[in-house]
C-alpha cells in the first residue's frame, strides 16, 4: 500500500512558494527525508494507533471474536488487532517500509492486514495506517527541514514558513 502524502505550504507568499517548489523539483533523491518521515512520523503514529485501539477508535471486537481469542490463548482477548503481535510489530518498525528516492510503501506484514485496513463484508474497517493532524505536522516539519537544507546548500535564502502534510488515498488512512 503506497502512502500518499499531499504537501502544501501554508502562508507562503507566491515568490517563496515558487522558490521552494523549484528546489523540490530539482531534488533527485528524497529518500533521506522519507527515512526520517518513516522513523519519526509514520511508525510512531501507527504505534499510537495500536496503543489506543485506533485514532479514531476502532470498532469493538465481536463477542465471538473475543471468545475465539480466549480459547486460542492469544496475547489478549480484548486488544483489537493484536493476536500474535506480528502485525503490530511489523507495522510499527520503519525498516519494514520500502523507501526509494520518491516514495514510501508500507507493508505491515501479514497478508491479512489489508482486510483490517479496508474492511470486509464481515469485518469492520479498522484503519491501521492513519495519520492524525499532529502526526502530519511532524512529517511536514521533517520535509520542510529537508527542503530548507537543500535551499541553503544551493545558496537560496530560507524564510521561516511551514509545510503542512495531509494524508490521502481511498483507504482513509495513509
Amino acid at each position: 500500500m503506497a502512502i500518499d502524502l499531499i504537501l502544501q505550504w501554508e502562508g507562503v507568499p507566491a515568490p517563496e512558494y515558487s522558490r521552494r517548489f523549484r528546489t523540490a523539483a530539482h531534488i533527485v533523491d528524497f529518500s533521506p527525508a522519507l527515512r526520517k518521515i518513516a522513523r519519526f512520523g509514520i511508525a510512531p503514529a501507527v504505534a499510537r494507533n495500536f496503543e489506543e485501539g485506533g485514532r479514531p477508535r476502532w470498532a469493538p471486537l465481536s463477542e465471538a471474536t473475543v471468545l475465539n481469542k480466549m480459547r486460542r490463548g492469544l496475547l489478549t482477548a480484548t486488544r483489537i488487532l493484536v493476536a500474535s503481535g506480528a502485525m503490530e510489530q511489523t507495522a510499527t518498525n520503519p525498516t519494514n517500509y520500502r523507501i526509494d528516492t520518491h516514495s514510501i510503501v508500507a507493508n505491515p506484514g501479514p497478508d491479512y492486514w489489508i482486510h483490517h485496513q479496508t474492511g470486509t463484508p464481515r469485518m469492520p474497517q479498522r484503519v491501521i495506517m492513519n495519520l492524525q493532524i499532529a502526526d502530519q505536522r511532524i512529517i511536514g516539519g521533517i520535509f520542510n527541514k529537508f527542503i530548507e537544507e537543500h535551499m541553503a546548500a544551493n545558496g537560496l535564502r530560507v524564510r521561516g514558513q511551514k509545510t503542512v502534510v495531509g494524508g490521502g488515498g481511498a483507504s482513509g488512512g495513509l
